[in-house]
Formats: structure tokens, C-alpha cells, sequence
């Protein structure tokens, strides 16, 4: 079984994106890093036999017209529930925020059995609570693509934002589409300012909300905190 990682990232964030890159290759042994992207040639940080740009500019899935794909975040965001689609020949794959560190090792996520579920991710305490059932982040999700094809949920989640305008686009979708089939992973694996304390130690640091955006501005993950 290819152990898969995938990112999916405008023009804007291919520079971002060295640093996550980089710590999935040196610290954890995945078969293959995907990106999908607006170009076939991202640049020469990500000349790697690990790594594989694929060139979605032209993709067929979500409209230029639709209410979510100029939203503020990157409508390649929206690709995360495409990834059945894009990649038939897996069985699962990781999908990663471009703002992402890993720290560990992350062979047992691709280990434990999804089973019944479509997506694990980590919980948001805050949409948990509205929503009232477990409401978890897309910035790390691991991803059943059997189940996926075999129910047909990609289908669903592609109209879901074709068709309807949400506040946090995919992210609400997955939640939605997916209720009841979601597996909950500890925090450690995608720690922000938006989930749970993790039980476990760090494996996965996830630059987003306020703390973790301005961290990433100064480029302290770069080694540089002098900027």
C-alpha cells in the first residue's frame, strides 16, 4: 500500500510551502508526496523521486462561478474532496495544509483501519459544540478513497459546493457530508490554535489561527526570528 501525502496550493503558496515538504521527507517515510498545483514545475525545492506536482489549473471539478471558489482561502482547497477522484489508484492518502510541520513519524496513520469512516481528523472544540457532534479541521486529514468511491461521497461533497455557499467551505462539507462516518484522531496530530490539548506528544504543528498565522509571518518555522 503507497503510503500517500497530498497538498493542494495556489501560485501564492508554492514559497510556503518548502518547509512542509521538507519535514514530511526527513521525518517520516512516505512513499510519495503529491501537490497539486496551477503549474507542472513548482519549483526546484520540490526536485525530489518523493515528490509529484500535478498540474490542476485546468480541473473539471469545482466551477469558476460556483458561490465558494473565490472565497479567501484557495479554491484548490476545495481539491481535498476530489482526492478519490484525482488519485484512483490509492486507498487512502494524507492531505496537508501548505502551513504544516511534521515532527514524528506518521506510519500509524496510515495503519490503523479506517473501517466504516470516510475521513479522520482532529476535533474543533469550538464547531463541535454548534454543531453538537464531533466537528473536526481540514488542515490534516487522512482519507478512506475505497469507501469514498464505493458510497460515492465524492460525488456528494463536489455538489455540496457547486450548488450551496458555506462560511468554511470544504471544511463544512466534510463535516456535513461526512457526519457519522468521521474517525477522531488526537490533536497531536494537527496542533493549533483550533483544536483540543493533544494527549500525546506533537506530532504534526499546524500554523493557523491568529498565534499560529503571525508565527508563520515572521517566519520563525524558517529558522530566521530576526524578521
Amino acid at each position: 500500500m503507497e503510503k500517500a501525502v497530498c497538498y493542494c496550493v495556489t501560485r501564492n503558496l508554492y514559497h510556503d510551502l518548502i518547509p512542509s515538504v521538507k519535514s514530511v521527507l526527513e521525518n517520516t517515510p512516505v512513499d510519495r508526496v503529491y501537490i497539486v498545483a496551477e503549474d507542472e514545475y513548482i519549483g526546484p525545492e520540490f526536485e525530489s523521486a518523493r515528490v509529484q506536482v500535478l498540474d490542476m489549473s485546468l480541473q473539471p471539478y469545482f466551477h469558476p462561478d460556483g458561490p465558494n471558489y473565490h472565497k479567501k482561502w484557495t479554491y484548490m482547497a476545495l481539491m481535498k474532496t476530489a482526492m478519490a477522484k484525482i488519485f484512483p489508484q490509492l486507498h487512502n492518502i494524507l492531505t496537508l495544509d501548505h502551513d504544516t510541520i511534521i515532527l514524528d513519524d506518521l506510519q500509524e496513520l496510515w495503519m490503523m483501519g479506517l473501517n466504516d469512516c470516510y475521513v479522520a481528523g482532529c476535533a474543533e472544540p469550538f464547531w463541535t459544540r454548534h454543531m453538537g457532534r464531533e466537528y473536526i479541521n481540514a488542515g490534516v486529514l487522512m482519507w478512506n478513497l475505497d469507501k469514498i468511491r464505493e458510497d460515492k461521497m465524492d460525488v456528494k461533497m463536489i455538489s455540496m459546493l457547486n450548488d450551496l455557499d458555506f462560511k468554511l467551505p470544504e471544511q463544512h462539507v466534510i463535516n456535513l457530508a461526512c457526519r457519522d462516518h468521521i474517525q477522531v484522531l488526537d490533536s497531536a496530530y494537527n496542533f493549533c490554535d483550533y483544536v483540543y490539548p493533544p494527549r500525546e506528544p506533537v506530532k504534526i504543528l499546524h500554523f493557523a489561527g491568529r498565534a499560529g498565522r503571525e508565527s508563520w509571518m515572521r517566519k520563525e518555522i524558517w529558522g530566521d526570528k530576526n524578521e
